[in-house]
């Protein structure tokens, strides 16, 4: 499953044409594993495609996760702009709130989680924003800036689901009675304990099928587990698990979705959906929101300083939006004197033989103030149109 899920989430980054990564991986808790082991082979994995860039930082939120998240987050903000994140839910929700108050989850970033189950447990926890505390609302601004990868559902009926529910009420059942062991409030076991389960459940429908046809002197040896591996593969079973795939070498296929939050439903909601068979491969099953009208940037416009490019010279892109204002403005006053001319007034050419006007002058005189205007002087020509002429002669007036 791995393999597979390394594949979806860098197949997902490389589709939007993201080559600079940070990985924050948090190895707190049940985390561990895949921050370590996790981060490592992602970055492997994206470093393989040309012009990557993949930043990792591993780190242990247990210990003051305010610092710690605050931290990573300045660095980011001068590194990256697609963060991938590693670790149990809680600190990914402990990541959000922090970035969110650090204004960093703005249509420019975008934030990737996966959980490897199929269904919440206590191994990851529940990928939610709401945990009835005062950063509810924060956390609810953050986790737009969210998606998460997880494992498409085994559970392909609603009878299918109810079986296995009551299948992992009894093996709580047993737990507690036959090895001491009670799992917590709300707590179930997980989809790999179910796995095991069906896996046996597989292994016993295919014995159960070979001896019945075998010839009783003689017949496959069913000691030799490549004859039973061979009836495994390119085969789907339907278990009380869920249905389960396998591919021509016997392992398991699992699906993965892309799944996006949802500020209507306060959830999350498919939006890829991995190609049954096919890692990498995406089937759009809604269309996915971005707050900018499309995918953000690699790098932003004006560089992760914000000093870069065309803003090298203003010295960040907030001067930039200064000054555009600036001229926009200047534009509008322009426009309105401009109109106001050409509305009321017009240019004139006076040709004047007396004293008080002087030879080839250009005068603006507006419809209203013509006749005061040009009292007392000889105009030869008008360029106006009629529409704008004097009503009626002034004396002195020479036409």
């Amino acid at each position: 499953m791995a393999g597979i899920l390394i594949e979806v989430i860098a197949s997902f980054i490389w589709r939007h044409h993201w080559q600079t990564v940070y990985i924050v991986g948090d190895k707190t808790g049940n985390g561990f594993s895949v921050a370590t082991t996790g981060s490592a082979v992602l970055r492997q994995r994206l470093l393989s495609r040309p012009g990557s860039t993949v930043y990792v930082t591993i780190i242990d939120s247990a210990v003051r996760s305010d610092q710690s998240f605050g931290s990573i987050l300045t660095d980011i903000r001068s590194k990256a702009r697609i963060v991938f994140f590693w670790g149990i839910a809680h600190s990914l929700r402990q990541l959000l709130i922090t970035a969110e108050k650090m204004n960093m989850t703005g249509p420019e970033y975008v934030y990737i989680a996966a959980d490897p189950l199929e269904y919440t447990t206590s191994l990851y926890g529940n990928y939610t924003w709401q945990n009835h505390d005062d950063d509810d609302a924060v956390a609810f601004a953050a986790f737009h800036a969210l998606f998460i990868v997880v494992p498409t559902s085994t559970a392909t009926s609603d009878t299918t689901t109810q079986t296995r529910w009551q299948l992992a009420q009894q093996m709580m059942e047993r737990s507690r009675r036959d090895y001491n062991y009670t799992y917590g409030k709300g707590d179930v076991p997980s989809p790999i304990v179910l796995a095991a389960y069906s896996s046996v459940q597989i292994v016993g429908r295919v014995l159960d099928s070979v001896w019945r046809s075998r010839n009783t002197t003689s017949g496959p040896d069913l000691s030799q587990s490549a004859f039973l591996a061979a009836l495994i593969a390119n085969h789907s079973f339907e278990t009380k698990a869920g249905s389960l795939s396998f591919d021509q070498f016997g392992e398991r296929i699992i699906q993965f979705d892309v799944r996006q939050f949802s500020a209507f439903t306060g959830g999350f909601q498919i939006v890829l959906q991995e190609v049954f068979g096919k890692p990498g491969e995406f089937l759009p099953v809604r269309n996915t929101t971005w707050r900018n009208g499309m995918p953000p940037l690699d790098s932003p416009f004006c560089g992760y300083d914000g000093t870069s490019g065309t803003c090298a010279l203003s010295g960040g892109h907030e001067v930039v939006v200064q000054v555009v204002s600036c001229l926009l403005l200047l534009l509008l006053i322009s426009a309105f004197i401009f109109g106001w001319i050409f509305r009321y007034g017009m240019l004139m050419r006076l040709v004047v033989n007396d004293k008080k006007c002087q030879e080839n002058d250009v005068v603006i005189i507006s419809r209203r103030n013509a006749q005061k205007n040009v009292l007392d002087c000889t105009m030869k020509r008008f360029d106006i149109s009629a529409d704008f002429q004097p009503a009626a002669r002034t004396p002195g007036l020479v036409t």
